[in-house]
């Protein structure tokens, strides 16, 4: 039986946004270079803006 139910907007943003910022292992390499720190902040402020929570982060504008 198929399901044709359309997907909620935020769910699909929300899927998306684990699949770009969501990494399913570290290494120790990792913590070693700037990328880590770089996009973590992005991140953080990227889901912040799909919630609708405004600047919570110290980092945000």
């Amino acid at each position: 039986m198929a399901n044709n139910t359309p997907i909620n907007p935020l769910y699909s943003r929300l899927v998306k946004w684990i699949n770009t910022h969501y990494r399913d292992k570290l290494m120790m390499n990792d913590f070693r270079g700037p990328e880590l720190i770089s996009e973590s902040p992005r991140a953080l402020d990227e889901l912040s803006q799909i919630l609708s929570l405004g600047s919570v982060y110290r980092f945000q504008y």
